[in-house]
């Protein structure tokens, strides 16, 4: 067997003439063998399968929560009762404006959305502070309170000494409650939990009135502390306001000015400076055309001819006569030279003349130019002055501006320090009134009442979450029981685990569905007197159970659609996984179709056909292969049109052995050639070689898996059997599935589609079925 396995099946000396079919046993390769049928990885879980764990493991599931809730109950009645009692406290971010006109020293909030989230925030933190606690210590009078601070408890006199040294009042009030704002309004309540309900109430009013007188006195002490520092701030600022009043006194004694003054001054001065400026550009310019005027008559002196263009040359009389009598000594001479020689006494009488004229004519000429000479000189002088004068008047303009700068800083020293001293002066006084006033910005708007029932422990709430806790519990141990349990039990597992094709499911046939009276099992009846489970497909053709095997064969059927499966084994890991219930559905099934069926039982150690059909097992296929009876003699015809049945006969010593003869290759061919399928009902793989052997000359093998019973190793076994045969796997069965026909249509839908549709169309049919119905025995061969 061990060699069988590790190697395919090689023909014998016994089998000479059967060889392993061509084409066969690849149908899933070795390669998604090693890579998915080893791997233990589960498949995601939704809440369907949730729902599906739960009921299975329903018994836990209910303990579990069922124990939860009572020890919750338990737990609840054994707590001491706590009652809680709160006061309600009115928190204004302004205290009331008593008088409008005063402002408040330490306001309570701002205007902004901001700075009232912070001054509520900050009051939250000041009712929670040590501060508050130990004015409610106070007022509770708590350190010698022994029968709510705990001492009383003490039986030492010793202890009780020591526990009143390390006594903490404050604290311990800081316990006993905590703080609740809402959100919505400007309330926020004191709540406090205590096991006594009368003290409960006294706590929570001894906190509100220790907060509002904290608040109270904290408004009064930064009113007292701004009082006097405004007292100590007024007069400094009289002192300063005086001495800058001097000061400037003294100043405008000193240099003998006043405010009125230095304007009319500094107005008088910047009149004579535009005056003075004005006339000096007036003189500048006058002594700039002089000066242009002396340079052109300087260059004319040398030309005669072109004094006639300066108007001052022009403007003068004798220098015209001269011009005119030396125009006339011209004439004469250039007559004279025309007539006589130039040493002709006439001639050189008429040259002296001419001499004579210029002589007075260049006379006259720089006469004309001293007085534009003295004119441009006078002109200079006069704007030296100008100039001297302006700059006496800047001189005075500077130091009226220093006059006034000092001025003005005296001034405005004791303006600011007048302003000071009166804001100062001002607020003092609102200060004091303010400080005068007892107003609050908080109150209480319902003190704390004595509660009339404890608030806890709960029991209604409690219980609940007894049983919430429960609920999570149970949850979590029926996964926990899911993922430690290694058996085969969906659709993912047959094709991850197994590695190889899921054909197809078919669920738990109870007693019910059966219709089978309880105590009641058939044994040797035939199909119409005792609706064995074996043909329930037959009674019940419109039933979950008959679509399913019919979704088996269309699935078979298109696997090969160029080459028809005439032959297959149907086979399981181990016994009592329904493979003979899943032969015989499987074999109706087929001959439903159209097809010659032939339902051969080769399960030569424990035969069961026989019985299933109401048959005797006296001649069968062993009868065939020893030669005992021929075919025709062995083969049986059933109740079913279309389906012939071959028993196993007479049980060999050596079933093995028997299926090694060239014999039965020889009954196996004739079978094949009589009918269109041949369906053989073999031994578990995992038991005996039977179906290996077998295999290895049909078309197909079908490997039947029990829904939660086959485990995952054996599944992986036998699959590794098969294929080390080089057996042509079509594919696997997941049997007897926990398949109700509500949970038919949403957990398996995605395998069948239609699955919705036939579990609620015709679950009537069942229903109607099962109205004797009893017991649970299951779909197992």
């Amino acid at each position: 067997m061990d060699e069988q396995q590790n190697k395919p099946h090689q023909p014998s000396e016994v089998w000479p003439n059967v060889t392993p079919l061509p084409g066969r046993g690849n149908a899933i390769t070795t390669d998604v063998h090693n890579t998915q049928s080893e791997s233990d990885s589960e498949s995601a879980i939704d809440l369907f399968e949730y729902l599906f764990m739960i009921r299975k493991h329903w018994m836990v599931f209910t303990v579990v929560i069922f124990v939860s809730a009572v020890a919750s109950v338990l737990w609840t009645m054994k707590q001491p009762k706590v009652y809680k009692s709160h006061a309600s406290i009115i928190i204004n971010s302004r205290a009331p404006r008593v008088l409008t006109n005063v402002q408040e020293v330490n306001p309570a909030g701002g205007g902004n959305y901001w700075a009232t989230e912070y001054f509520y925030r900050t009051e939250y933190k000041v009712l929670e502070s040590r501060m508050v606690a130990a004015r409610a210590a106070e007022i509770l009078n708590i350190a010698a309170d022994d029968e709510h601070n705990g001492i009383a408890r003490i039986k030492e006199e010793t202890k009780k000494a020591e526990a009143r040294a390390r006594m903490d009042p404050a604290a311990l009030v800081r316990s006993m409650y905590y703080i609740e704002p809402d959100k919505k309004s400007r309330v926020t309540r004191v709540v406090v939990e205590h096991q006594d309900p009368q003290y409960t109430a006294r706590v929570a009013n001894a906190v509100s009135e220790a907060y509002l007188e904290q608040n109270l006195d904290q408004k009064t002490a930064s009113t007292r502390e701004a009082s006097s520092w405004l007292a100590v701030q007024h007069q400094d600022l009289k002192k300063k306001l005086e001495q800058s009043e001097q000061a400037l006194f003294d100043y405008m004694a000193t240099k003998n000015v006043l405010n009125a003054s230095l304007e009319s001054q500094e107005a008088e001065v910047l009149q004579r400076l535009t005056a003075f400026n004005s006339r000096l550009a007036e003189v500048q310019a006058e002594r700039i055309a002089s000066e242009l005027r002396v340079e052109a008559l300087q260059q004319a002196r040398q030309d005669t001819n072109t004094l006639d263009s300066l108007d001052e040359v022009r403007q003068t009389v004798i220098i015209g006569e001269l011009k005119s009598r030396l125009v006339e000594l011209n004439g004469k001479k250039s007559d004279l030279e025309s007539r006589y020689k130039k040493a002709h006494p006439k001639v050189q009488t008429i040259n002296r003349q001419i001499q004579l004229v210029k002589a007075n004519l260049a006379k006259e000429v720089d006469g004309v130019l001293m007085g534009l000479e003295r004119a441009a000189a006078s002109l200079q002088t006069t704007e030296q002055g100008l100039k001297t004068a302006i700059a006496n008047e800047k001189s005075k303009e500077a130091y009226l501006n220093k006059l006034k700068l000092d001025y003005t800083r005296l001034k405005r020293e004791v303006d600011t320090n007048k302003k000071l001293f009166e804001l100062v002066t001002s607020r003092l006084k609102e200060t004091d009134l303010s400080g005068m006033l007892r107003v609050n910005n908080a109150f209480i708007l319902d003190p704390a009442k004595v509660p009339n029932a404890p608030f806890k422990p709960s029991l209604r709430r409690n219980g609940f979450m007894g049983c919430l806790l429960g609920l999570f519990l149970a949850l979590a141990l029926v996964v926990f029981l899911e993922v430690t349990d290694n058996t085969l039990r969906s659709p993912e597992d047959i094709q991850e685990i197994l590695g190889t094709a899921f054909l197809g499911m078919l669920p738990v046939i109870d007693r019910e569905e059966e219709n089978i009276p309880k105590n009641v099992v058939p044994v040797s009846e035939t199909v119409k007197q005792t609706k064995h489970r074996d043909f329930y497909i037959l009674e019940n053709p419109k039933s979950m159970s008959a679509e399913c095997i019919r979704s088996i064969r269309t699935n078979l059927l298109f696997m090969s659609p160029d080459r028809a499966l005439e032959s297959m084994v149907v086979t399981s890991a181990i016994p009592q996984e329904g493979k003979t219930t899943t032969a015989i559905s499987l074999a109706i099934t087929m001959a439903q179709s159209g097809s010659r069926t032939l339902l051969v039982d080769t399960d030569m150690r424990r035969p069961r056909l026989h019985r299933s059909f109401g048959l005797k097992n006296e001649v069968g296929i062993t009868s065939a292969i020893v030669g005992d009876k021929t075919l025709d003699e062995a083969i049986q015809r059933t109740e079913v049109e279309g389906l012939d049945l071959l028993v196993c006969g007479p049980v060999p010593p050596n079933p093995a052995e028997l299926l090694h003869t060239q014999r039965f290759v020889k009954v196996f061919n004739d079978l094949k050639a009589r009918y269109d399928r041949v369906i053989f009902d073999s031994p578990p793989v995992g038991a005996v070689t039977d179906p290996v052997i077998l295999s290895t000359l049909v078309d197909g093998t079908i490997l039947v898996v029990k829904s939660g019973k086959t485990t995952r190793h054996l599944g992986r076994q036998s699959m590794r059997t098969l294929r080390d045969a080089n057996v042509n796997v079509l594919g696997a069965i997941l049997n007897d599935v926990a398949l109700s026909r509500k949970k038919y249509g949403y957990y398996y839908s995605r395998y069948y589609r239609y699955g919705t549709y036939y579990g609620q169309y015709y679950g009537p049919y069942g229903a109607d079925e099962s109205e004797d119905g009893g017991g649970d025995q299951k779909n197992s061969a």
